[in-house]
């Protein structure tokens, strides 16, 4: 465990995902919050970072502790290519609270989103769906057992019209889609082996489960009932004063997802393995690598076969003190696929005049960003960041016959973190 106020192992960096994911990520306390923020394998250096952190915390603290916090921020995305241009802005609100082994989250956003891409014309302005995390820890002599349990309110906007499917961009471009996927559940149970003062092993598992949601607000029969997502790792912790390395195994299997017309999938698993080190220069400077590589069986964003994508994440991170208050950071990330990549939604009209869509992708995607950071701690209670990120991507070419195409674009993001 760590307690977030306390930790000033705040390397913020990441090119994926909101900087709001990746700061909410650093000032989790929970490990129930660290389990949900390793589940996405393209949230990289956020989780990356997030994991050097805790090691850190935990070479110092007990695991039995007391606090109560609140975390919010904005966040502005904006992208252009030759086809259009578009943008998200997205504002989270967070509330957490532990006491002993127990910790309790609730967390939601709200979103504003337009997609200027030819063709794909589309806005929403929408509440995400709320998630409420619950943890309890068993501590033994020699190792420790978590259970944990999310739950997913259908706060969000799942079913959508034409326009606001149209907002649906890739998450290598804003952070937030989809904006709703129902009900949804995940008990999970994981244990801790202490092998000696600096060397953890970490194994666990976790269920996800979904009631049927409507996908569309225009189009009848569109229905679907989500298969199950098993979630199963393995992980190995090194912590000690002068360098923290992790290594990890994820393994997700998928149930059969069906549509109410009696259409189905059913994805094969997908694979994580994840290699990070961090070493600390000196009393004020860290630098952080990381090497990720994901082979998925899935896209998260819709319902289409990767073709066994590869996926490789890899980079590194600077951390500076300037003072006893003040942190400056540098970041430098790719990510490089070979594989198929979402790309949107296209609408259409079919012959008896009803609304229609169909996913579109590309076939490879390489993406490069950098980051600077700041940080400043205003009081033991309090403290705020600011990030601003630069990216530029290159697409293959798309399944319905787009020529290749090159963005580039940029992410601001503020965060603000109050100890109640």
């Amino acid at each position: 465990w760590r307690l977030g106020e306390k930790t000033d192992k705040l390397i913020a960096a990441e090119s994926r995902s909101a900087s709001a994911k990746q700061e909410l990520a650093f000032a989790m306390e929970a490990e129930a919050a660290y389990t949900e923020a390793l589940g996405k394998a393209e949230d990289n250096l956020s989780r990356a970072v997030f994991m050097q952190g805790d090691l850190l915390y935990k070479l110092a603290h007990p695991s039995v502790y007391s606090f109560s916090a609140f975390d919010t921020g904005l966040n502005f995305y904006s992208w252009r290519s030759g086809s259009g241009s578009g943008y998200q802005m997205v504002q989270p609100w967070q509330y957490r609270f532990g006491k002993d082994s127990y910790s309790f989250r609730l967390s939601t956003a709200y979103v504003m989103a337009h997609n200027g891409a030819a063709g794909r014309d589309g806005s929403i302005n929408t509440l995400t769906d709320t998630k409420i995390d619950l943890f309890k820890r068993v501590e033994h002599k020699q190792y420790s057992v978590d259970y944990l349990f999310n739950l997913t309110l259908p706060t969000g906007s799942a079913s959508l019209n034409a326009k606001q499917r149209n907002a649906r961009m890739s998450d290598d471009l804003v952070e937030l889609d989809p904006y709703g996927k129902g009900w949804q559940m995940t008990p999970g149970i994981q244990m801790n082996w202490q092998q000696s003062e600096t060397i953890k092993w970490t194994a666990g598992t976790g269920y996800l489960f979904g009631r049927s949601y409507d996908q569309t607000s225009d189009i009848p029969g569109d229905t679907v009932s989500p298969g199950y997502e098993w979630r199963k790792f393995l992980r190995y912790q090194l912590a000690e004063k002068k360098r923290q390395f992790v290594a990890e195994i994820v393994n997700t299997s998928y149930g059969r997802t069906t549509y109410q017309n009696n259409n189905s999938y059913h994805l094969k698993d997908g694979w994580n393995y994840r290699l990070t080190y961090n070493k600390v220069l000196d009393d004020t400077k860290e630098l952080l690598f990381y090497y990720w590589l994901e082979n998925a069986g899935r896209n998260d964003q819709g319902a289409q076969n990767t073709n066994n994508a590869y996926t490789q994440y890899f980079g590194s991170a600077w951390s500076k003190k300037l003072n006893a208050k003040d942190t400056l950071k540098l970041s430098f990330d790719v990510m490089r696929t070979n594989g198929n990549r979402y790309d949107g939604l296209q609408s259409y009209t079919d012959a008896l005049g009803n609304p229609q869509y169909y996913y579109v992708e590309v076939m490879g995607r390489t993406k490069y960003t950098f980051s600077l950071g700041y940080e400043r701690k205003i009081n033991a209670n309090d403290r705020w960041s600011a990030a601003l990120q630069y990216f530029k991507m290159r697409d293959g070419a798309s399944t319905i016959g787009d020529a290749p195409k090159n963005y580039n674009g940029f992410n601001l993001s503020l965060f603000y973190h109050k100890a109640l």
